[in-house]
């Protein structure tokens, strides 16, 4: 088999393992993204008061708890607005409840914690404990251990993206110069030597087939994934595709490898 046609598979076989890995991870990383968004809106750390409280009083806890650090929103839950959603989730409960005569639920506030809260919450509640008789004081910390490692692992694939990024882009800077340096020692004249645009195309020309079978190929990768990935879709609720300007980056980074080797 010719040098050239070898150097092309090469570059071709690389080129799509490049894609198949980078589609993978961009895949990766949009699934952290969507999973982490989907569970922190659903997110609450419910306080309920012990006894009942006049309104001045609640509108005063309400602002104290929104003064706390790591507070994105609170909202506060009347008794009626819990009958109310009660009678939506469990009419039967509302029945049990009717039999004791009067409205025996209590003031609650529902908090969303900022992503600083969310790493620091076991503190969050300490602050939160002496501001009032609380009745209860729930939330799901396996809920709040899940945000926190899809923000992790959506943190780490992104710095592994970049430096990936970086790395081609210094490899690309770094073959250029040493091309360049090259070209800059004087070569004896010729009188039969071939025109500046044919010297020019006969170098370039390799770097554009090899950019763009690497590209092919980098495309091919993504196209695999995207076929295996499908299957997923019936399982996985948060199910998103990478953007396509990740597609894009990923296809030119690609064609950058494939100058580079």
């Amino acid at each position: 088999m010719p040098a050239s046609r070898r150097r092309i598979l090469l570059i071709f076989a690389l080129g799509l393992i490049s894609g198949l890995i980078g589609e993978t991870i961009l895949f990766v990383d949009r699934q952290c993204e969507r999973i982490e968004s989907a569970l922190k809106d659903d997110f609450r750390v419910v306080l309920t008061l012990k006894d009942d409280l006049d309104e001045g009083k609640q509108e005063i806890l309400e602002d104290r708890l929104r003064a706390l650090d790591g507070v994105e929103e609170v909202q506060r839950v009347s008794a009626e607005e819990a009958l109310d959603a009660l009678k939506h989730d469990d009419p039967e409960l509302v029945d049990s409840v009717g039999i004791l005569g009067g409205n025996p639920l209590p003031v609650s506030y529902e908090v969303r914690l900022t992503d600083h809260g969310l790493g620091r919450i076991s503190q969050w509640i300490s602050q939160a404990e002496p501001l009032a008789e609380w009745g209860d004081i729930l939330y799901k910390p396996e809920q709040a251990q899940a945000i926190l490692q899809a923000q992790f692992y959506g943190h780490l694939i992104s710095l592994v993206i970049d430096a990936s990024v970086c790395l081609v882009a210094m490899m690309a800077l770094l073959i250029i110069w040493s091309r360049a340096a090259g070209e800059s020692h004087p070569h004896s004249h010729h009188p039969h030597a071939p025109s500046h645009h044919q010297t020019l195309w006969a170098e370039i020309s390799p770097w554009i087939s090899s950019a763009a079978v690497a590209s092919g190929a980098a495309l091919i990768g993504t196209i695999m994934v995207f076929f295996l990935a499908i299957p997923m879709r019936g399982l996985n609720p948060w199910w998103i595709w990478p953007s396509a300007g990740a597609q894009i980056l990923l296809v030119a980074v690609s064609s950058v490898f494939g100058l580079v080797i």
